[in-house]
């Protein structure tokens, strides 16, 4: 990213059962650090000299939305020049393997994706600006 992430935001479906919502935090999580391991901060020790490895370095603010709030969301997205978003759908939650999840996805239009859980990161006031509305999961 060009400019430095001010803001971190998931937003989960309200329908996800518990265990699902904590699955979709772990992969949008991961696939952030991932993208971005700029964002991970050092590995440090504590004062017994015990090692611990660094963490994302920002804080995430979780949220949820219903069906028709991610969509739109989702759709706004793609309009954002300072912001990035990570998106789990119905195909990703579906599929059992990785290239399962590319093969139906090239197969399916950006309009029929359901969206279960997506990642905003960016610019604060561009999240801001898409998530006013929604209240903390």
């Amino acid at each position: 990213m060009s400019k430095k992430v001010e803001k971190c935001v998931f937003i989960l479906s309200d329908k996800l059962p518990p265990g699902l919502a904590l699955n979709c935090t772990a992969l949008l999580g991961s696939s952030l650090g991932a993208h971005y391991p700029e964002l991970i901060g050092e590995d440090y020790k504590d004062a017994d000299d015990v090692f611990h490895l660094g963490l994302l370095s920002l804080p995430i603010v979780i949220l949820k939305a219903n069906e028709g709030e991610l969509i739109q969301i989702r759709h706004n997205a793609l309009e954002l020049e300072k912001t990035k978003c990570i998106d789990l759908t119905n195909i990703s939650q579906e599929a059992m393997k990785y290239n399962d999840l590319i093969q139906r996805a090239s197969k399916t239009r950006f309009s029929a994706f359901k969206y279960i859980a997506v990642s905003l990161f960016g610019d604060s006031g561009e999240i801001e600006d898409l998530t006013k509305n929604l209240k903390l999961y």
